[in-house]
């Protein structure tokens, strides 16, 4: 008898790059329309209970993060795993549920990548936790979770703020590129972004001589582990002034524990996290900013003067 696991997900390659389709959330993929059939349940009610809440989406071969307790709870009930749909925005990096960072299933994504990646976590216990830094797996693992779900619900992204407001919809896009910004990816002509270089290894990589400053900021956002998302949202949260003092004073604790170095000044900030070679980088990237409405602008203003500080006189 067939199943959904019998479906294959299918990809093609488009300028130079694989595309994949996506058995999540395009509804007009040939997956979805056996699956429709297969269950006998109408396309149109599947897109209603499925569509996603928002746009920005990790790309199939990137949907590989995972909570274990989700999925073993699951399997514990007498349910086959399921994956949530929740792991599979580029923002998030913890499982809401449990509160707890997402682990990565290192394996081949298939349909049946729930239960893949429990019976590898179930078998081999190979946590797949990233432990780049000790900001991974740190004492204080409760405390960054709230700082970063605090900064997704004030951006409209947190788990029960998705696509609440409309009248905020603008401020989520420039706190999605601000939390970019801190993920950009390394280059051969770029350093590795502040989420990365800060609290991480920044050893993701992308050639430079096939891929422009703008593909560098695209896949450093879409190819960031869920540890590295975590600090990219925090530090955005941290330009936006989300925190309280109290809140700040929470994450040098954090700080000191882990024995990383970070510069609690917006200015100082902006001013390590570019350093441009060319001046095209560097005016795109201002052009990205000024796309944004001045009181939007007005938030950010001493971590942009500190971009400008760093680059501005090299390029006039």
């Amino acid at each position: 008898m067939s199943s959904l696991l019998d479906l294959w997900v299918t990809k093609d390659i488009v300028g130079g790059r694989f595309i994949y389709e996506d058995p999540d959330f395009d509804f007009k993929s040939p997956y979805f329309s056996s699956a429709s059939i297969l269950i006998n349940v109408d396309l149109a009610k599947l897109e209603s209970a499925f569509s996603p809440k928002s746009n920005w989406l990790l790309p199939w071969h990137q949907r590989k993060y995972y909570c274990p307790e989700c999925l073993t709870d699951d399997v514990r009930s007498g349910r086959y795993p399921s994956w949530r749909k929740s792991w599979c925005y580029a923002l998030n990096s913890h499982c809401h549920f449990h509160r707890k960072q997402l682990f990565t299933y290192p394996g081949q994504l298939s349909a049946d990548k729930a239960w893949d990646a429990f019976a590898d976590y179930a078998n081999s216990k190979n946590f797949y936790l990233h432990k780049d830094s000790n900001w991974s797996y740190s004492t204080p693992a409760a405390l960054r979770y709230l700082l970063q779900l605090k900064a997704l619900r004030l951006a409209g992204a947190g788990p029960s703020s998705y696509g609440k407001s409309a009248k905020n919809a603008r401020a989520f896009v420039f706190f999605k590129f601000v939390a970019q910004i801190f993920l950009q990816a390394r280059t051969v002509n770029t350093p590795a972004g502040a989420a990365r270089h800060l609290f991480s290894s920044g050893r993701l990589y992308v050639n430079r001589s096939l891929s422009g400053y703008p593909d560098a900021l695209e896949a450093g956002s879409l190819e960031s582990n869920s540890h590295e998302r975590m600090c990219g949202v925090i530090l955005a949260g941290f330009i936006f002034s989300f925190y309280t003092r109290r809140d700040l004073e929470v994450a040098r604790r954090i700080y000191a524990f882990t024995g990383y170095y970070f510069p609690d000044d917006k200015y100082r900030l902006g001013f390590m996290s570019f350093d441009f070679l060319y001046k095209d980088d560097y005016l795109y990237v201002k052009s990205l900013f000024f796309k944004f409405p001045a009181t939007l602008l007005k938030k950010v203003k001493r971590f942009v003067d500190g971009i400008d500080a760093a680059n501005s006189g090299r390029f006039i």
